[in-house]
């Protein structure tokens, strides 16, 4: 065997030797495909993880676990944006209330301000005033002291002149009763003088005159005259309302008198030229 021949063979032991190692490679390195796609749990272990085909079902229903999470979430943002939308515009309404109420208050505080200005200078005012007042009262005081005191003496007069009016009056009412007794026992004379046939030199009653206090229906008229007047009863006065001149004067009748008291008379009218009102005029004589 010559020298290619030799190199022949040791390139063809060296080719075995490649094809071999190829081959054990190949065979260490071979994959089951079938189980590689279809093998299931239970047949998992080191170096045999789960089928392909599993494994993409597995994918998938994390897929759409994870797609409806993210539907949800995607819910529940838009519900939460709706809602801070929501509460967004509330807050912005909430927030131009308080703007217009802080307006409101900061007028009413300005307001406020200003009265409170206005009450300060009337309480000054006032103040002034009360002193003037104050000073006023304090001379009224000293005044009422002083009519105090002089109402205290006035008043020990008062009791002075009350003692002597109730002595004052218990002469007078005597004196009225005495008149009275007079009177009658004057007008029992005269009728005994006429009984008898005697005439009484008279002159009538004296020249006075009063006015008409009160008059009624049934023709008596009252007057301000009396027995201290020197009137007694059947005296005749005439009575007449004064004018504004002498020709407005006016004639209203004659009266005669049916009761006699001190101050006062009560005559009936016994010729009537008008209607006789009071505060007409009297007179014994015109």
């Amino acid at each position: 065997m010559n020298l290619v021949g030799k190199i022949l063979v040791v390139l063809v032991f060296v080719m075995s030797l490649v094809f071999m190692t190829m081959a054990l490679s190949v065979h260490a390195t071979h994959t089951n495909w079938r189980d590689a796609v279809l093998r299931p749990q239970d047949q998992t272990g080191p170096g045999k993880p789960l089928g392909l085909q599993h494994q993409l079902a597995a994918a998938k229903a994390r897929e759409q676990e994870l797609q409806a999470e993210r539907n949800r979430l995607e819910t529940d943002f838009e519900q939460a944006k709706r809602e801070w939308a929501m509460r967004l515009a509330q807050l912005e309404t909430r927030a131009a209330e308080l703007k217009s109420e802080l307006e409101q208050e900061q007028q009413q505080l300005a307001t406020a301000s200003s009265n409170l200005r206005d009450a300060v200078a009337q309480m000054q005012a006032a103040q002034t005033k009360s002193d003037k007042i104050q000073a006023e009262v304090e001379m009224l005081r000293q005044q009422v002291d002083t009519i105090r005191t002089q109402r205290d003496e006035n008043l020990k007069k008062v009791v002075e002149l009350g003692d002597q009016l109730a002595d004052l009056t218990g002469k007078k009412d005597r004196l009225e009763a005495r008149n009275q007794q007079l009177a009658s026992e004057l007008s029992k004379y005269r009728l005994a003088l006429t009984n008898a046939g005697l005439q009484l030199d008279r002159t009538g009653p004296p020249p006075v005159k009063g006015v008409v206090l009160k008059t009624d229906p049934d023709g008596y008229v009252t007057i301000s005259l009396g027995f201290d007047d020197g009137l007694e009863k059947n005296s005749e006065l005439d009575v007449y309302r004064i004018g504004a001149t002498e020709a407005a004067t006016k004639y209203l009748g004659r009266i005669r008198l049916v009761e006699v008291h001190s101050d006062r008379a009560i005559g009936q009218v016994i010729r009537r030229e008008g209607v006789i009102q009071p505060y007409d005029r009297v007179a014994t004589k015109l």
